[in-house]
């Protein structure tokens, strides 16, 4: 009888470490007409609203895109790069749209963009460096957004 009840609960305790793990885990995200996708749950509703409206002005005045995808992980693949390129090449995302994607457990981050877009590969890198990282890593999720939204703005600008 007690092995009927210790393998229960081990096999209890395995589905729901197993839950807790998968949900941990994040494969490249669906993104839609929100321009935020927030799975690590860092952002409020009113600062996941501030950052849309932000990141649309951006499209209105540069005529460029950028959506933020806040994961608690990368998975599958687990590099920043492949994550976020995987990401916009399952959605779709043309030479004038960008993604900025942001593990917030795992404190990774990458501004993924096209070659064939107007801001180059090493203005990205700027961004990230000079804009987003310094934000993130004052652990102002809202503030790496609209830094990556300025620096692609400036860049467009030829600033």
């Amino acid at each position: 009888m007690r092995a009927r009840l210790w393998l229960a609960l081990t096999a209890a305790a395995a589905i729901v470490l197993g839950a807790a793990t998968a949900a941990i885990a994040t494969g490249p995200v669906a993104l839609s007409s929100s321009r935020v996708v927030d799975q690590s749950g860092v952002l409020t509703g009113a600062q996941i609203s501030e950052v849309d409206t932000r990141l649309r002005a951006l499209t209105a005045k540069s005529g460029v895109d950028l959506w933020v995808a806040y994961v608690p992980q990368f998975t599958d693949p687990s590099a920043p790069e492949d994550w976020a390129n995987e990401t916009a090449q399952n959605n779709g995302l043309g030479p004038h749209q960008y993604l900025l994607a942001i593990s917030t457990d795992g404190r990774q981050y990458y501004l993924s963009g096209s070659s064939a877009g107007p801001v180059t590969g090493d203005e990205l890198t700027t961004i990230e460096r000079e804009r987003v990282q310094p934000a993130l890593s004052a652990g102002n999720w809202v503030g790496a957004a609209t830094a990556a939204a300025d620096g692609l703005a400036d860049a467009i600008a030829g600033g």
